[in-house]
């Protein structure tokens, strides 16, 4: 003891303080020097489980520490896994295909524009580049599939026969489409594995045979492996060869005006895109050249990887998520840092005395640190498990045209991610604290002993930039969250120029044949009538395309005594409806009239245009009585069709876009549907058995689907804004709440630390009221600073959201201002609170150790 005595006193202390040290080192802390005796010389893995056992001691007796801790980052972690693994899934894997890298998408059209393209010019594609060792095309449709059970509804490509060969990807049983197959009369198809095993149960038998589709015989020549999905955004059932559209008695393969294919080439080995890109734009100047009614001068090639075509509309709102929640992981980083200064503070003079019984600073920082690791591997565990429960809650919210979201799961990258994560985040956040706690001086801790240790000015100084960062990136988060929620709010509240309430929505596939064109017109009318004589139907319709629906069809237009530009072509949406329509979607009428049953195939052929098309064609002039006539290309026999009405515009290619020029021609004249519409008096639902049984009356053959109300199939169209809108939200106020907690916890500390302090301001005449009202500014400093650093911030990188918002500019003043003020508020209340504590504080306890 004397010679540890001396050695304190030469090291500035008196003889006092020395016997006080002493005894603290007989008393408590005999196991510290036991177990640095231990360290030094053991080797480095035997002495860091040493370091691993002693920090589970010291953590087992702050359970409350522990617990905040590891509950902390578990959010943070775990929150942050959950989204890494939607963008995984998403954005990462690539495509399920032989080199995907090589795999490129082509389409008409000019910069940040893709258009279909049509069949003739995809041939003059495939016949003249130079750049691509196969190409293919393909578009989507549906057919019903009888034999084998009953009538099933099934999605199907009609793809060209490179189809598989682009994709490098081979059948399981059978074979793929050859060249011989897209000519007419080869009506061959491939089954997907699901539709071969739940619909023929897996029997290799069935290569070679018939089956009915469409009411017409198709013989199975493949079946393509489990999993093999293409388009990878889409899912189907079967493929079949173009031949179907060689013999579907329409000009589709013969008029350069019918732009339905969608085209993915795979790029020759050595060529880059910027080459190819370059390739197909002489190819599309040369085509413009050639034929000028169809292929204008502006007309360009657009290409772009496959897997940017997949999954480039979600990109961005991912992206905006996954940065969001890193954001939350700082906070909850942030605040688990705050914890640990505080806790290095209170342990300064068992870190001083194990630097005075021979531990190195060094060693010191590596014990600190590991007690640290420690808490971010309990964190990260415990991350994963909520990281497993948020992506499936993840899924179960997520919209379902979400591209890929088959390939979203906890794989190895996820895991992979999370475990870097929390090592990353012990590392980072946890070598700060444990640096100043390893400089700690004997002299002053062992000064302190018999009172609580003060702080110094570096640990304040960073305790208040912890606060001032927190708040900053909880107020950032906050006004994405805002804008998004109100750019949501108005989009639902826009209107789509019919009333979706109390409508029902369903299509039907009435095959022809048996069906001929009149008599499926007389069956539709049929079921028309029998559908309005149920109880609760108010009026039914038909339509060719839905409203919003994204699908409607476009055509060229002509129109009587006009004549425009070279190279400029007019276009407009079209639509078939009957009658009862317009009354039916409730879109107002306003000049000239409606359709009637006159107008049909022995009278005039008419049209009615909507508002949008009025005034881009025709300014300053009546429409009604004006002649126009479809015009899908120059060889075009549609019959000029007399205006005898103007009604409303309806959103055509969803709520957030603008009204588009748009046709309707009677359904007697231009017998194409897909969808019944049928107002209903009450809940719609409620009468899909009674129309289920009308149809199953009339052809029992004639199946059912897509059944949905309106309203839900107008929510449905607005689910990715919600989606990235409600979890921006979430995270926003997540972030909101751990800042809370952190700012209390730092106010809280400073009024513990501050205690002799107020007891001193208490005894020389300050009121209570002095004592809270400084403690509350100084907190408040700084929760403004911090406040104001977020705004600029927000002000910078609310831009990267102007892209994800409706009728609301990223630099919203109103949105500012109402999430400053949340922030300010939350943030007074959590410093109000530990705050009130400082005054009662009794001036004779608080100077007794003094």
């Amino acid at each position: 003891m004397a010679l540890l005595t001396e050695e304190n006193i030469s090291r500035g202390m008196t003889a006092e303080e020395a016997r006080r040290a002493a005894r603290l080192r007989l008393g408590g802390v005999t196991q510290l020097r036991e177990t640095h005796h231990e360290l030094w010389g053991l080797p480095l893995a035997e002495s860091f489980f040493q370091d691993v056992r002693y920090g589970l001691r010291q953590l087992r007796r702050s359970p409350g520490f522990t617990a905040v801790a590891v509950i902390t980052l578990a959010l943070g972690i775990g929150a942050t896994t959950a989204i890494f693994s939607v963008v995984n899934g998403v954005l990462l894997r690539p495509l399920p295909y032989a080199q995907p890298d090589r795999l490129v998408s082509v389409q008409e059209g000019g910069p940040g524009i893709g258009n279909p393209a049509s069949y003739l010019d995809f041939f003059d594609w495939q016949a003249e580049n130079h750049i691509f060792s196969e190409m293919a095309s393909y578009h989507g449709g549906e057919g019903t599939l009888t034999g084998g059970g009953e009538p099933l509804r099934v999605h199907a490509l009609v793809v060209s026969s490179g189809l598989f060969e682009v994709l490098k990807a081979k059948p399981l049983v059978g074979r793929g489409f050859e060249p011989q197959d897209d000519q007419r009369g080869a009506d061959v198809v491939v089954f997907s594995h699901s539709l071969w095993r739940q619909r023929f149960n897996s029997d290799p038998a069935i290569v070679g045979h018939s089956v009915e589709l469409e009411n017409k015989s198709f013989r199975v020549i493949g079946v393509m492996p489990a999993g093999f999905q293409f388009p990878p955004n889409l899912r189907q059932d079967l493929w079949m060869s173009v031949a179907v559209d060689r013999e579907s008695g329409s000009n589709i393969m013969t008029g350069r005006g019918f732009h339905v294919l969608s085209v993915v080439a795979r790029l020759k080995p050595g060529v880059s895109l910027a080459n190819a890109q370059a390739d197909m734009d002489l190819l599309a100047r040369r085509l413009a050249r050639q034929y000028p009614e169809s292929n204008s001068q502006e007309t360009t090639v657009r290409m772009m990887p496959e897997a940017e075509r997949v999954v480039g509309s979600v990109r961005e709102p991912l992206l905006v998520l996954l940065g969001a929640v890193a954001g939350v992981l700082l906070i909850a980083c942030v605040n688990v840092a705050s914890l640990l200064l505080a806790r290095n503070l209170a342990r300064r003079r068992e870190v001083a005395v194990r630097s005075a019984l021979g531990a190195h600073r060094a060693r010191v920082f590596r014990q600190l640190l590991t007690e640290t690791l420690m808490l971010a591997f309990f964190g990260g565990v415990a991350g994963i498990a909520l990281a497993a429960w948020g992506t499936q809650a993840l899924m179960r919210f997520a919209p379902e045209d979400l591209p890929r979201i088959d390939q979203v799961g906890m794989d190895w990258r996820v895991l992979a991610f999370a475990v870097a994560l929390a090592l990353l985040t012990g590392l980072v956040f946890g070598s700060l604290p444990a640096l100043g706690a390893s400089r700690t001086s004997l002299a002053e801790a062992l000064k302190e002993a018999g009172r609580t240790a003060s702080e110094g000015v570096s640990q304040r100084r960073l305790r208040g930039i912890l606060v001032v960062t927190e708040t900053a990136l909880a107020l950032v988060l906050l006004v994405g969250a805002g804008l998004l929620l109100s750019s949501y709010e108005r989009l639902t509240h826009v209107d789509p120029g019919f009333d979706p309430a109390n409508l029902l929505t369903f299509s039907l596939d009435l095959p022809t044949p048996p069906h001929t064109e009149s008599e499926a017109v007389s069956f539709m009318n049929q079921l028309l009538s029998r559908l309005r004589t149920l109880h609760g139907v108010r009026s039914a319709a038909l339509d060719w395309t839905l409203p919003f629906s994204g699908g409607m069809p476009s055509t060229g237009i002509d129109f009587e005594g006009r004549s425009f530009a070279p190279g400029y072509t007019p276009s407009t949406a079209i639509d078939s409806v009957t009658p009862d329509y317009f009354q039916t979607m409730r879109i107002p009428l306003l000049r000239g009239r409606t359709f009637t049953d006159r107008d049909n195939p022995a009278n005039l052929p008419v049209a009615i245009v909507n508002e949008a098309f009025a005034r881009h064609y025709f300014p300053n002039e009546s429409t009604v009585g004006k002649r126009i006539k479809p015009s899908f290309s120059a060889t075009s026999t549609f019959p000029w069709r007399e205006v005898v009405g103007v009604v409303g515009n309806t959103k055509l290619e969803g709520l957030a876009a603008d009204f588009q020029p748009e046709v309707y021609m009677p359904f007697a004249q231009t017998p194409t549907f897909n969808v019944v519409i049928l107002r209903v008096q009450g809940d719609p639902l409620t009468v899909v058995p009674a129309v289920r049984s009308v149809i199953a009356s009339m052809d029992k053959n004639v199946p059912v689907y897509n059944v949905e109300t309106v309203e839900d199939y107008l929510s449905s169209s607005v689910a990715r804004n919600r989606f990235s809108a409600l979890l921006l939200g979430l995270f926003g106020a997540l972030a909101l709440v751990l800042a809370a907690v952190g700012i209390y916890g730092v106010v809280s500390h400073t009024v513990s630390q501050g205690w002799h302090e107020m007891g001193i301001r208490v005894a020389l005449g300050a009121q209570r009221s002095d004592l809270l009202w400084l403690v509350v500014g100084r907190g408040m400093g700084l929760v403004l600073a911090g406040a104001s650093i977020g705004l600029v911030g927000a002000l910078g990188l609310t831009r990267f959201l102007s892209g994800l918002l409706y009728r609301i500019k990223p630099t919203d003043p109103l949105t500012f201002a109402v999430v400053w003020l949340v922030v300010i508020g939350v943030a007074f209340v959590a410093c109000y609170l530990p705050a009130r504590r400082a005054t009662k504080v009794d001036p004779m306890v608080a100077l007794r150790y003094e």
